[in-house]
């Protein structure tokens, strides 16, 4: 009867331990931490850190990462002074960039993305020096507009306002080389798993590159390059190590049941005639 009632005993604590490994594989969002990539020119660049929380895959599980659904985390205003040569005209520059909200698919297998629109919120100020001073003559340019066109969609060009007079044209995302028709420069998008394959991305470890493409002109002779990275990487969710820890529990108990007990030593008797005074 004993030895009934301890398989009972596994068999319900297997169970317990399949639901809580269970629920957290059905699980339809991952955290990560991330970072967003602007540069301006060949030597100038934005850089912004942020966490959040992508849905994968709609209502699937993890492992093979179809599609992928983000909406913000990230977000900057910084200034950087610009010493690109190529351009003498700008000698300061202003940008407030942030992610915005969209679905990128499919990720696993590093193909050709069919759902490609995520878009980069918020504008860049130049600045023009004059008589020694570094911020006279102005111009501003929105990275996006009415979510139709810009930096992370595409569409058609963007034209900003102020002295200085600005034209930015945008693509959407790419996991592959992403350049742009007037430069030789080019960036490269990546995906992989935790185990550097790209079958199990969707996983804590596992670490997605997407890049895309814009040029932005300046009084209609200067073209610069502008390439935009988005680098983010899945981390276990803290609530991970509380939902795993009754499973670890349930697998130390069925160590204890299954471990033979040791006997208790006994006492050698004594040789006949030698007990006693």
């Amino acid at each position: 009867m004993r030895g009934v009632v301890k398989q009972l005993g596994m068999g319900t604590a297997l169970a317990a331990l399949g639901v809580f490994l269970g629920s957290g594989a059905r699980a339809a969002t991952l955290e990560w931490e991330g970072t967003l990539f602007v540069s301006l020119s060949q030597s100038q660049a934005v850089a912004a850190t942020g966490t959040g929380v992508a849905t994968v895959n709609g209502s699937g599980g993890l492992g093979h990462l179809s599609t992928l659904r983000l909406a913000g985390g990230i977000a900057t205003t910084t200034v950087v002074p610009f010493t690109d040569p190529s351009v003498t005209t700008v000698s300061r520059v202003t940008a407030a960039v942030s992610l915005g909200t969209g679905t990128l698919a499919p990720i696993s297998g590093g193909g050709p993305l069919i759902q490609n629109v995520l878009p980069i919120m918020g504008q860049v100020t130049l600045c023009a020096p004059f008589l020694g001073f570094p911020c006279v003559f102005t111009g501003q340019i929105p990275l996006t507009v009415a979510g139709t066109r810009g930096i992370g969609i595409g569409g058609a060009p963007i034209s900003g306002s102020g002295f200085i007079s600005l034209r930015l044209t945008g693509q959407p995302w790419t996991l592959g080389v992403a350049g742009t028709p007037s430069t030789t420069a080019m960036i490269t998008g990546f995906v992989h798993g935790p185990a550097s394959g790209t079958s199990s991305t969707a996983a804590p470890g596992g670490v997605i590159q997407l890049v895309t493409p814009a040029t932005v002109t300046a009084q209609g002779t200067t073209t610069v390059p502008v390439f935009t990275s988005l680098r983010l990487r899945f981390v276990p969710e803290p609530g991970f190590a509380l939902l795993l820890a009754p499973g670890v529990g349930v697998l130390a108990w069925i160590g204890r049941q299954r471990r033979p007990r040791a006997r208790p030593a006994t006492r050698p008797s004594s040789p006949s005639g030698s007990g006693g005074r």
